[in-house]
């Protein structure tokens, strides 16, 4: 009983005056795993947001939720190892599934994990489930919502690439929004100290024309 619960399978229900009992763990035990340091001051809300918000879903669908946090920093490109508690608890088979959010690729504890049936989704490939959003589609949409608030002359901040699609120049051309290149920024890494300011700011001196709305495809 003492192993079980200590791998989580079980639990203890203390009842004064009666004693104590093993009982039944209701929920998967999910771990979200960000190796990314939410914690530094460069680091992007976008993650933040992303986790708690992830965390409420799935604490709502009746599951065990931990939010295990890596200590990479913003724009750094090296793999560090993932969070100890995190690798400890796989080790310890504590986890029923896991959500990846990883930059940098899936790191030394994922044969671990399919070897004890672990679940694992992420927003990397090398994950079994592997989950990316739909950049184009999301660029679609802020070019209809800036077309809606009267805007004619569009910028975009990006890294994706999302905006450079025929889909989106169709879209534009039947709108009746123009996107010039001087207005197209893509070239600097959103995570640089700065880097949303310097792009813009490159658009806005670009022509004597201005652009009245702006598209920002990232986290800049």
């Amino acid at each position: 009983a003492a192993d079980l619960v200590h791998r989580g399978a079980v639990g203890l229900d203390v009842q004064h005056g009666r004693g104590v009992f093993v009982c039944g763990r209701t929920g998967k035990r999910v771990g979200i795993l960000c190796e990314l340091d939410i914690l530094h001051p460069r680091t992007s809300p976008f993650y933040y947001l992303l986790l708690w918000n992830l965390r409420r879903a799935l604490a709502a669908a009746g599951n065990r939720v931990h939010v295990y946090i890596g200590e990479r920093q913003p724009g750094a490109s090296e793999a560090l190892p993932a969070c100890w508690r995190f690798v400890e608890d796989i080790d310890e088979h504590r986890l029923d599934g896991v959500v990846a959010l990883s930059e940098t690729g899936v790191g030394d504890w994922m044969p671990q994990a399919e070897s004890d049936g672990v679940s694992v989704v992420g927003t990397v490939s090398l994950c079994p489930y592997s989950v990316r959003p739909d950049g184009e589609r999301l660029a679609l949409d802020g070019l209809r919502a800036l077309h809606a608030q009267g805007c004619r002359r569009l910028a975009v901040l990006g890294w994706s690439g999302a905006h450079d699609t025929d889909a989106f120049r169709a879209l534009a051309l039947e709108l009746g929004v123009t996107t010039r290149r001087v207005w197209i920024r893509s070239d600097l890494h959103p995570q640089f100290v700065g880097a949303g300011w310097e792009e813009f700011r490159e658009i806005w001196l670009a022509s004597a024309e201005k652009p009245d709305g702006l598209l920002a495809t990232d986290d800049v």
